[in-house]
């Protein structure tokens, strides 16, 4: 048996799992335990390259610039999402309509301040998708990119009805596939949250969430970050922002003062309880894997929902004792035996290859169709959308400029 959190020393990470206690266990529990149990990555553990502290590590993450999973194609791949409650999304597909139907589905959700061309997803899509074996889809949060902020708040770790509209968009279209999802930073807490609300029903077949969970609403603030780090996220956020001057702050302040009042929370303690995974991961019903680091400067490893995580037996929680926040930069040694990537990159490979084993695709959503074309799934209206397209987004939202009148 796999003790509730289990940790070795030669290893210098510690899994946090619990086996199911029925005596007829599902697939998918099973599938979990054997992973943590017998993963090749997990047991070679993670040590990190001489030299490189949290710090060093969570800003080089955000400098590294690694080339696309795959070319955009605008004329082919791109499609546009327009929500309910006014925002849009913008989707990238790796391939076109052409390919066969029942190719599997890897969905990435990047962090607060990212987008399609968010290289830590593509760094992991990359190996997933290689020669067409899969396909990828990646798509802006609300506000982010290219996808222009036409909604009155601001996307956040409670905001999971447009991950909701991708995945139930992406069953319409392709309803033969099996749907993958990859969430890193905010994008984990977002993923994690969304399957674990749509529970028994979910249509994704495994979850990753990669540097993700937020704690427990009861935590004591994320301590104040170095100026490195706060002057980085302030140059990070200025994109999503419309290039307006953001004062270094902590993301703790960031989220609970401006995401918080565009959220429409009534105060900072309500937002961060309100959007915390911590209500969510016990309803997790598919395979999810979470990967957080001790050291992460944004989100401490001590204040992580241990507790939580393993009252469903879906879920398993890797937790290396360094590697920052979407650092996990690899030694040479450990690129000879796993090649030249870094250690999140490697895992969720060999977890996604081990959730290849699931061959029965996760229940399809019934879909109730609603006024001017909007669709949703049946129980989440706050996930109705519709397709559009560029240009009508450009006339709905785009204020109209009258010629002066001349002077008499």
């Amino acid at each position: 048996m796999i003790a509730s959190s289990s940790q070795s020393a030669s290893r210098n990470i510690e899994v946090v799992h619990r086996p199911s206690s029925a005596s007829v266990s599902q697939p998918e529990e099973q599938l979990v335990t054997d992973f943590a149990r017998n993963s090749t990555v997990l047991q070679d553990g993670y040590e990190a390259p001489f030299g490189y502290s949290r710090n060093v590590q969570t800003i080089l993450s955000s400098l590294r610039r690694n080339p696309r999973a795959f070319p955009s194609h605008p004329d082919r791949t791109f499609h546009l999402l327009e929500f309910a409650d006014g925002g849009n999304t913008q989707i990238e597909v790796s391939v076109g309509d052409d390919a066969p139907e029942d190719l599997e589905t890897y969905i990435g959700v990047h962090g607060m301040a990212g987008d399609v061309d968010a290289p830590y997803i593509h760094e992991i899509l990359g190996p997933l998708i290689k020669d067409g074996c899969a396909r990828g889809i990646v798509f802006n949060l609300r506000g982010c990119g290219d996808s222009t902020a036409t909604s009155p708040s601001l996307h956040h770790g409670g905001s999971t009805s447009d991950l909701g509209a991708v995945i139930t968009w992406v069953t319409m279209k392709w309803p033969k596939s099996k749907i993958y999802i990859i969430g890193t930073s905010l994008g984990g807490v977002i993923a994690a949250k969304t399957i674990g609300q749509w529970g028994d029903g979910c249509s994704v077949s495994a979850n990753s969430t990669s540097f993700c969970l937020s704690s427990t609403p009861s935590a004591p603030p994320v301590p104040e970050h170095t100026a490195e780090i706060k002057a980085a996220l302030a140059k990070s956020l200025r994109k999503i922002m419309s290039g307006r001057r953001i004062v270094p702050q902590t993301l703790t302040k960031f989220s609970k003062g401006f995401v918080a009042a565009t959220a429409h929370y009534l105060s900072g303690d309500e937002f961060m309880a309100g959007t915390s995974t911590v209500n969510d991961l016990p309803n997790i019903r598919v395979p999810c894997l979470a990967v957080n680091c001790t050291d992460d400067p944004l989100m401490p490893g001590e204040h992580l929902p241990r507790s939580q995580a393993m009252e469903s037996p879906f879920a398993v929680m890797a937790v290396p004792k360094k590697g920052g926040h979407l650092g996990r930069f690899t030694t040479k040694r450990w690129k000879k035996q796993h090649g030249n990537k870094r250690y999140h990159t490697a895992l969720v490979e060999e977890w996604f290859k081990t959730n290849d084993d699931l061959k029965q695709l996760r229940p399809r959503p019934r879909i109730l169709h609603a006024k001017q074309g909007f669709v949703y799934p049946e129980g989440h209206p706050q996930m109705a959308f519709r397709e559009t397209t560029a240009t009508y987004l450009k006339l709905k939202y785009t204020r109209p400029i009258y010629p002066k009148p001349r002077a008499a």
